[in-house]
């Protein structure tokens, strides 16, 4: 009897926890709209998949849907697991099916998926997880702030 009571009771204090739980921040495009810095906790993934760091790897989005590149890394596969560096411009779009994440498709239909994910302060940054989603390796983007505005 009283495992019984204490199943019921544990089963009652995870339904509170799950109800209490709120579901993941989403971001629209114009928050996600600007200028994103590769951070330099990505460097030694880079360096070690790439033999080289760019010194200036940069992704703009802008909220009609377009964007420009420098240097942004791309992991491509199948049929083999390839990196590569790649400029250029294109679209981006939120993915509707796929919570907190972003496309960038250039112009010549290459394609990165992004995940889309907050930090302690609910500011939105940019990971591409190498390998699977649960990756521990990752290249991460955080947006520049743009000084010009903050002074006036």
């Amino acid at each position: 009897m009283l495992n019984r009571n204490l199943l019921a009771l544990a089963a009652f204090a995870l339904a509170l926890t799950a109800c209490d739980s709120k579901p993941p921040r989403q971001f629209t495009m114009d928050e996600l709209a600007g200028k994103w810095q590769l951070q330099p906790e990505s460097f030694p993934s880079l360096q070690n998949r790439m033999g080289q760091v760019p010194k200036n790897s940069q992704l703009v989005l802008s909220a009609d849907g377009r964007f420009t590149s420098t240097d942004m890394p791309l992991e491509e596969f199948p049929p083999i697991r390839q990196y590569k560096y790649r400029s250029g411009r294109g679209t981006w779009r939120l993915i509707p099916q796929i919570i907190r994440h972003i496309e960038v498709i250039y112009d010549d239909k290459d394609v990165e998926t992004l995940s889309v994910e907050a930090d302690t302060n609910d500011s939105p940054f940019l990971v591409h997880a190498i390998g699977d989603p649960e990756s521990s390796e990752r290249w991460v983007w955080k947006k520049v702030r743009d000084r010009r505005l903050a002074t006036h």
